[in-house]
C-alpha cells in the first residue's frame, strides 16, 4: 500500500503513471510526437527528458488542439508531457502523458486530457494497451465511468469495492504481467513501480533476473540491478553508508561527523510538491526534538542551487543541507537507492539504520520510540 506520495525520477507519481521507462541504446533518431487534444488553442504543452542526469524541457502551445514535437537523442529515453490548462488568465492544474522517445512517431490523442490520452502510433501504442488491460487500468476507467452513471447506491458500493480491490492488488497484477512479458519495456516499467521509494528485494530480485537478457542489459536495467545490490545493504540494523556533499555555502559535511547523534537522512527536492508538503512535519519534530541528541541532515536532489536555496529558506528548514545538484544521480542518492522522493532513514548515535521512510505520523512515532527511549 502507498503510504505517501512520492516524486519520482521522470514526473509525478500518481498511482497509475508511468514511474520510470527503460533506456535503450540506439543510434541517433529521431523522435517525432504528435497530439491532438480536443479544440483547445493557447494552452502551452511542456516535454521533459533526463539524459545522462541533465534535464531537457521544451513547449508548445496548443492550436486547436494540436502540438508537435521534434527530438533528436542518442537513445530511446522516457519522457513526460504536461499540459498547462488555463482558467480564464490564470494557469490551471497541469495533466501529463508519459511516452517513450522511440524513431519514428509517436501519436497521441484524447478528448480534452493528456492523462486520458491514447497512443495510436509508434510500437509503445500496442503494448501500452496491453498493459493497462492487463493491470486492470481499463477496468478501473469502465468502473469510473459506471459510477458516475449509476444512482443506486448499492451498485455504487460495488463499483467501488471492485476499484479498491483492483488498486490493493495492483502490485500482484504488476508482478504477474512481469512474468508474462519478460521482454516488454512495461515489465521493466512495473518492476520500477514496485520498486518506488524502497526496493523490496525478496519481491524485486526474482521478478528482475525472470526478465530477458535485453532488459536487464539496458542502461536502466543496469541502474535497477544496483539498487537491488544496495538495499542489500540498506537494511534495519546496517551502517548507513558514508557521503561527503556541500552545504549551501559550500561547506564540506560528512555523515559521519553526525556520529553520536540520531540522525534522519532526509532526500527531497524543491521541485518535488510531495517533499514541500511533508516538510511541516520535519520542521515540527525537528524543533521538538533537537535538544534530545536528534536533527536533520537534509540531501537535495535538485539541479539548479537558487531553487534549492529559496526552498530551504521558504519551508524554515534551518538544519544542515546538502546537495551536489546532481538530480537523481547525485551520489548520496545513488548510495541510498533513491529512486523517489521524499525517502528517509533514520540513523542511531553507532551510525546505523533504525527505520527507513518515515512520514506523518510514522515519523513522531518512531523518534518517540528511539529518542525518549
Amino acid at each position: 500500500m502507498i503510504k505517501a506520495k512520492m516524486c519520482v525520477w521522470y514526473g509525478k507519481l500518481i498511482v497509475f503513471s508511468f514511474l520510470s521507462l527503460p533506456l535503450f541504446v540506439f543510434a541517433q533518431h529521431t523522435t517525432h510526437i504528435k497530439g491532438k487534444v480536443g479544440r483547445i488553442t493557447g494552452a502551452k504543452v511542456w516535454l521533459s527528458y533526463n539524459v545522462d542526469g541533465v534535464m531537457f524541457r521544451d513547449s508548445t502551445h496548443l492550436k486547436k488542439g494540436k502540438f508537435a514535437f521534434k527530438v533528436d537523442v542518442d537513445e530511446a529515453v522516457p519522457a513526460t508531457l504536461r499540459l498547462e490548462h488555463l482558467n480564464g488568465k490564470q494557469t490551471g492544474v497541469f495533466d501529463t502523458k508519459e511516452c517513450f522517445l522511440e524513431p519514428g512517431i509517436v501519436e497521441i490523442v484524447a478528448k480534452d486530457s493528456l492523462l486520458n490520452a491514447d497512443f495510436v502510433k509508434g510500437s509503445q501504442s500496442k503494448d501500452y494497451v496491453l498493459f493497462r488491460e492487463f493491470v486492470g487500468l481499463e477496468e478501473t476507467k469502465r468502473l469510473a465511468s459506471r459510477a458516475k452513471l449509476t444512482k443506486d447506491e448499492a451498485e455504487l458500493n460495488r463499483i467501488q469495492e471492485r476499484r479498491r480491490a483492483i488498486v490493493n492488488n495492483l502490485y500482484e497484477r504488476y508482478a504477474k504481467f512481469v512474468t508474462a512479458y519478460p521482454d516488454s519495456y512495461f515489465s521493466l516499467y512495473a518492476l520500477n513501480y514496485i520498486s518506488g521509494g524502497t526496493v523490496n528485494v525478496a519481491l524485486v530480485e526474482p521478478l528482475f533476473e525472470s526478465l530477458t537478457e535485453r532488459l536487464r542489459n539496458s542502461p536502466e536495467g543496469r541502474e535497477l540491478r544496483s539498487q537491488i545490490e544496495a538495499m542489500k545493504i540498506l537494511k534495519i540494523g546496517g551502517l548507513a553508508p558514508d557521503f561527503v556533499q556541500a552545504d549551501t555555502a559550500g561547506v564540506p559535511i560528512k555523515l559521519s561527523d553526525y556520529r553520536g547523534k540520531y540522525v534522519l537522512l532526509d532526500f527531497w527536492a524543491s521541485w518535488c510538491g510531495p517533499c514541500r508538503q511533508d516538510n511541516p512535519n520535519l520542521v515540527k519534530a525537528y524543533h521538538k526534538y533537537k535538544d534530545k541528541n536528534f536533527t536533520i541532515l537534509g540531501v537535495s536532489l535538485d539541479f539548479k542551487k537558487k531553487a534549492w536555496i529559496d526552498a530551504v529558506e521558504k519551508d524554515g528548514l534551518v538544519w544542515t543541507n546538502v546537495s551536489d545538484l546532481g538530480y537523481f544521480k547525485n551520489e548520496a542518492a545513488v548510495k541510498y537507492a533513491i529512486r523517489a522522493v521524499p525517502q528517509n532513514y533514520l540513523i542511531d548515535p553507532d551510525g546505523r539504520i533504525v527505520a527507513i521512510g518515515l512520514h506523518g505520523e510514522e515519523l513522531e512515532m518512531a523518534l518517540a520510540k528511539f529518542i525518549n527511549n
